[in-house]
C-alpha cells in the first residue's frame, strides 16, 4: 500500500518532468523569437538539470531533489521578471511558487518551508533594489519584450494548472488508497469480533459441558464412597480393609480433582487457591504409596517407601495438592522404569520455627 512519503516523491518526479518538457518549450520559443544565443539554448539545460533531479529523487534523496527543484523554480522567477524589466509582475509570479513549498515539503520539515519563502522574499527585494538588472541579457529588437513576458507568463501559469492537476491527481490516489485500507481494516474488525464472539461461546460451552460431566461424576464417586464406609463398619478381615480403606482414598483424592474442575475459571485467572489444613503426614505417605504399589508390582517393580522417624506426625498443609503432585511424580517414575528399584524417600532438609 503506497504511503503519504511515497506519494510525495511520485509527485516530485511528476514536477520533474512537467518541468523539463516546459522548460524545452521555452527554449523552442526563444529560440523561434530570438534566434540561436546562449539565452535561447538556457531553457534546454534548465531541462537537463530537472532529468537529474529525477534521477536523484530515484536514488532516494528526496530533499536534496526538493532543493533543487525549488532553487531552478526562484532562478526562474528572477531571470523572467529581470529580463522584461520593472513592471513585469514578479510579484504575480514569486508569490504564488510559495504554495509549491507547502506541497513538496512535509510540516517535519517546516524549517526548510521557512528557508524557501526566505528565499522568494530576498529574490523579490533584490530584484526591486537592482532595478530589474540582476540577468538581464540586453535590450531585445525582437519580438516585443512585452510578448516575451506574456508567453513566459502563459508558460507559468499552464506549469502551475499541470502542478497542481498532478497534485489532486496523487491526493486523489491516496485518498482512493486510504480508504480501502481503512475498508480492509474495518473488515478485518468484523471478522475478529466474530471470533471473538465464537470463542467466547465456545468458552461457555467448554465450561457448561466441564461442570455438567463433574456434576454427574461426583454422583457415583459419592456412592463409592458411601458403600465403602459401610463396608468398613462391618465386621472385614484385615487385608480387606486396607483394600477398602484404599479405594476410599482414591476416590476421596479424585473427588478433589473433580472439584477443581468445577473451579476451572479459577484456574485460568490463575487464582488457585492453597489450603491450610492439619493432616496425618505419614499416614497420607502411606495411603500413596499403597495406591501406586500395585502399577509397580505389576511390572514386577520394587516400590519402596523410606519415611525419616525425625518427620511429625501432624502437619499443616494442601493435602489434596501434595497428594496431586506426589501421585504425578511417582506415577512418572513407575511408567518409565523398566527394571529396577523405585525409591520413595520422604526426610527433613531444614527445620526452623513453626515451618518444616
Amino acid at each position: 500500500m503506497p504511503t503519504l512519503k511515497h506519494k510525495q516523491n511520485r509527485f516530485i518526479s511528476y514536477i520533474c518532468w512537467v518541468a523539463s518538457i516546459l522548460a524545452c518549450l521555452n527554449a523552442i520559443a526563444m529560440l523561434n523569437f530570438y534566434g540561436s544565443s546562449f539565452f535561447s539554448y538556457f531553457g534546454f539545460i534548465i531541462a537537463a538539470i530537472f532529468i537529474l533531479c529525477y534521477v536523484i529523487n530515484q536514488r532516494g534523496y528526496h530533499l536534496l531533489a526538493k532543493s533543487i527543484v525549488l532553487l531552478i523554480f526562484n532562478f526562474a522567477v528572477i531571470n523572467i521578471s529581470s529580463t522584461q524589466g520593472e513592471g513585469s509582475g514578479s510579484v504575480l509570479l514569486y508569490f504564488p511558487l510559495m504554495s509549491l513549498y507547502f506541497l513538496l515539503l512535509e510540516w517535519k520539515e517546516l524549517r526548510w518551508i521557512f528557508f524557501w519563502c526566505l528565499v522568494s522574499v530576498i529574490g523579490f527585494l533584490l530584484l526591486e533594489l537592482s532595478d530589474y538588472q540582476i540577468l538581464k541579457f540586453g535590450d531585445f529588437e525582437k519580438p516585443e519584450p512585452k510578448l516575451v513576458f506574456l508567453f513566459n507568463l502563459c508558460l507559468t501559469l499552464l506549469g502551475q494548472f499541470i502542478v497542481m492537476f498532478v497534485f489532486i491527481k496523487v491526493t486523489g490516489e491516496l485518498e482512493s488508497n486510504m480508504q480501502t485500507k481503512t475498508d480492509e481494516l474495518r473488515s478485518t474488525l468484523h471478522h475478529l469480533v466474530d471470533e471473538k464472539e465464537k470463542a467466547e461461546k465456545a468458552a461457555q460451552s467448554r465450561s457448561l459441558f466441564l461442570s455438567s460431566m463433574s456434576h454427574e461424576m461426583r454422583t457415583p464417586l459419592h456412592s463409592i464412597l458411601g458403600y465403602t464406609n459401610l463396608i468398613l463398619e462391618e465386621d472385614v478381615s484385615p487385608e480387606q480393609r486396607e483394600i477398602l480403606s484404599l479405594i476410599e482414598f482414591s476416590s476421596r483424592n479424585l473427588l478433589v480433582l473433580i472439584n477443581d474442575i468445577l473451579e476451572f475459571n479459577k484456574l485460568e485467572a490463575g487464582k488457585i487457591s492453597i489450603d491450610l489444613l492439619p493432616f496425618d503426614f505419614p499416614l497420607l505417605l502411606q495411603k500413596i504409596h499403597s495406591s501406586l504399589k500395585l502399577q509397580a508390582d505389576e511390572k514386577n517393580l520394587e516400590f519402596h517407601l523410606e519415611l525419616s522417624e525425625a518427620i511429625p506426625r501432624q502437619l499443616k498443609g494442601d493435602p489434596s495438592k501434595l497428594t496431586q503432585i506426589l501421585f504425578n511424580l511417582l506415577s512418572n517414575a513407575i511408567k518409565f522404569t523398566e527394571k529396577g528399584v523405585i525409591s520413595f524417600k520422604i526426610e527433613v532438609k531444614k527445620r526452623w520455627e513453626s515451618f518444616i
